[in-house]
């Protein structure tokens, strides 16, 4: 698992979902990537559901897609925010239009569908949202992790694992 010299674009929002950021963000630094905080405006310190703050490094509407391995979206309530910015969706297009690989998980697939980036696509989501994500066009399946070209998808905490696993891989 070397994912040694990755730069990876982690995309926030007040109340994202805690688990969802930290552990992806610390196995990953682990493999030997490097992680960056992007949220709706630089400087802003941006809290998660459970207490854990992190400081929005840029802003989604100043950052290039290219500077970048890979997206990485925790879920939780944070997306709800996110897909309402226009700097946030124009780098997930952005991001798509590249091939670069989008890792979105629990409630973040919905960031994907305000972006027009889920119609025809295979995913899945945290089941609350998963109709939602099936009325933008996707075919939506329970499955713990689903790679549908440069998208990765999850559906809940207790797939961290096999979703961190499948970041290394599209990674390496």
């Amino acid at each position: 698992m070397n994912i040694t010299g990755k730069r990876i674009a982690v995309l926030v929002a007040d109340d994202f979902e805690d688990i969802e950021l930290t552990e992806p963000r610390e196995e990953l630094a682990m493999a030997g990537a490097e992680t960056f905080i992007i949220g709706i405006e630089a400087g802003v310190v941006v809290k998660g559901k459970h207490g854990t703050t992190v400081e929005v490094e840029q802003a989604a509407a100043e950052v290039s897609e290219f500077d970048f391995d890979l997206l990485l979206v925790p879920g939780g309530q944070g997306p709800e925010k996110l897909r309402l910015d226009a700097g946030v969706l124009d780098l997930v297009r952005r991001f798509d239009d590249a091939g670069k690989p989008i890792a979105a998980i629990c409630h973040a697939p919905l960031v994907l569908v305000s972006a027009g980036r889920a119609d025809g696509r295979r995913m899945t989501a945290y089941r609350g949202v998963r109709e939602d994500v099936a009325n933008a066009g996707a075919e939506v399946v329970d499955e713990p992790v689903v790679i549908d070209g440069n998208i990765i998808t999850s559906r809940n905490p207790e797939d961290i694992p096999q979703f961190v696993e499948a970041i290394v891989e599209i990674l390496q």
